[in-house]
């Protein structure tokens, strides 16, 4: 019963933030509820600042203070205030690790957001994950340059779309990239091989989402002391992909987004 009543709240809501045509989304593309353990004793988190650049109060639709009613109000950010207490509700645990804002089109609103890992939190204050505008979905392939193979390093990539329908799916093609600064670029980077991705879909403040960590698991990549990789959405849909590159022993992480 408790979770049909969630269900039957959550498309309430969706429809009623769907009906609204006055709004911007904005993708946190990481963004985790809870702390969570990754790989060799590390404990991830992503802490997201938000602040009121207006000159009026504002709110954000689906950024909330936890209450005791089944809809709670949105938080209202009086002009030059920012808190980094963000709860975004509904939001399901279902490992899909980022989020959406849903942001009125009248309000202005910056965003930071970081991820950093506790367990090493005295060597550093953690890598700055940008904030994506709906807008900046591209409807056509995503490049992503100079992801290094070395074995000291991890690789994940993620792939984003705004559209939440079922059935989406992804090409990722990798190549291997020259690396000798001073050759002249008279021949293509050699394909190294390609895999599809299903996206999956959770509530409306989530994003389709895919993730894929055998980049350099491709034969011959190793060869290369970089990779390109190339996303691209198979249907009509836009998307937004990035590689994060984890260092096994620091945990330092460094991301490579898309170029304007």
């Amino acid at each position: 019963m408790k979770r049909l009543l969630l269900f039957v709240l959550l498309m309430i809501s969706c429809v009623r933030l769907m009906a609204q045509t006055d709004t911007t989304r904005y993708l946190l593309p990481i963004y985790l509820q809870r702390p969570i353990p990754g790989a060799l004793g590390s404990l991830w988190t992503a802490e997201l600042r938000i602040l009121n650049t207006g000159s009026t109060a504002a709110s954000i639709d689906n950024v909330v203070l936890p209450c005791a009613f089944n809809e709670c109000p949105p938080i209202s950010y009086a002009p030059g205030a920012s808190t980094t207490f963000a709860p975004i509700v509904p939001f399901e645990d279902n490992g899909i690790p980022a989020a959406l804002l849903i942001v009125r089109n009248d309000a202005q609103f910056s965003f930071q957001l970081r991820a950093r890992d506790l367990s090493r939190d005295a060597q550093g204050w953690g890598t700055w994950v940008p904030v994506i505008r709906e807008s900046q979905a591209r409807p056509d392939a995503v490049h992503l340059t100079n992801i290094p193979t070395d074995s000291r390093y991890r690789q994940l990539l993620r792939v984003y779309s705004f559209q939440q329908s079922t059935g989406l799916a992804v090409r990722v093609r990798v190549y291997g990239a020259n690396s000798n600064p001073n050759s002249a670029p008279t021949q293509s980077d050699q394909f190294l091989g390609e895999t599809v991705l299903p996206l999956r879909v959770g509530t409306f403040s989530q994003p389709a989402y895919a993730q894929f960590d055998g980049i350099a698991a491709f034969a011959g990549a190793t060869t290369y002391e970089t990779l390109r990789v190339v996303v691209e959405p198979l249907g009509s849909f836009s998307l937004w992909a990035m590689v994060s590159i984890t260092n096994n022993v620091t945990q330092q992480a460094t991301i490579v987004i898309p170029n304007p």
